[in-house]
């Protein structure tokens, strides 16, 4: 994974006093805003919950790709839990590059 370029995790929702929620890096406290969840009920608090994952989702992402690439060669070439795991990998290594902005 490549150097990290957003404000480091983890994240917390914080529910404001004009009715949206707001997230936070813990890092930073409370003067570092992330993003701003909307507004609405349902759909506001698991905007905010998922956004606060995101630092979280990113690390696990960079383990899954790095576990798939190990456990792959543990098969032979054309066996299909390499192809699966082959192709996990590149899913992953695609959503970890969208995350980054590459």
């Amino acid at each position: 994974m490549t150097e990290t370029k957003h404000t480091p995790g983890p994240w917390t929702p914080t529910f404001s006093a004009e009715g949206s929620y707001v997230v936070y890096s813990d890092e930073f406290g409370p003067t570092q805003f992330v993003a701003d969840a909307g507004e609405g009920t349902d759909e506001r608090d698991a905007n905010a919950y998922l956004i606060a994952a995101a630092p979280d989702m990113l690390e696990a992402l960079a383990d899954a790709a790095f576990s798939f690439g190990s456990l792959g060669v543990l098969f032979e070439p054309g066996h299909p839990a390499r192809e699966a795991m082959q192709e996990a990998k590149q899913r992953v290594n695609a959503t970890i590059a969208k995350a980054e902005g590459r």
